[in-house]
């Protein structure tokens, strides 16, 4: 009997962004919430993705939420802890509030995903990909957090 290989995990990262009506901030073209989410391969890269939308965000904050995401953007011990997090199952959360809205970021594990056919996004690994020509080759993203 020919054994099946476990899948590989993964982990989603994810951006709720609310305005101060408690609207969903981002809607596309049949008026439902654009996703502002990513799957990626391991916990350091969902991680990295949360910080990039982080920084992202800081333009759109006041100045109180300004320092609040730049103090979590410039703690790279908690950063490293997080990622320690993530990897033994733990999710993360980070959430500022203004007077113009709510940007709330999470990355959690989401156990393993099935193998998806055709093209898949470069955030994947191959393993996480097959088509008829086999995996998907793509650049790998570097594994470690980084400012």
């Amino acid at each position: 009997m020919r054994m099946i290989p476990p899948l590989p995990p993964a982990y989603w990262a994810h951006l709720d962004h609310i305005d101060a009506d408690g609207q969903a901030v981002g809607i596309d073209s049949e008026g439902r919430p654009a996703p502002h989410s990513f799957v990626a391969s391991s916990p350091d890269v969902a991680l990295e993705w949360m910080r990039e939308s982080v920084r992202g965000a800081l333009l759109d904050l006041d100045r109180a939420g300004f320092d609040c995401a730049w103090g979590w953007l410039g703690n790279h011990r908690a950063a490293d802890a997080s990622a320690a997090g993530l990897f033994q199952g733990r999710p993360v959360r980070f959430a500022v509030t203004t007077p113009s809205g709510r940007w709330s970021w999470s990355a959690a594990p989401v156990g393993a995903l099935l193998p998806l056919a055709g093209r898949c996004p470069a955030s994947l690994p191959s393993s996480h990909c097959c088509d008829s020509a086999g995996p998907v080759r793509r650049r790998v993203l570097p594994s470690t957090v980084t400012n």
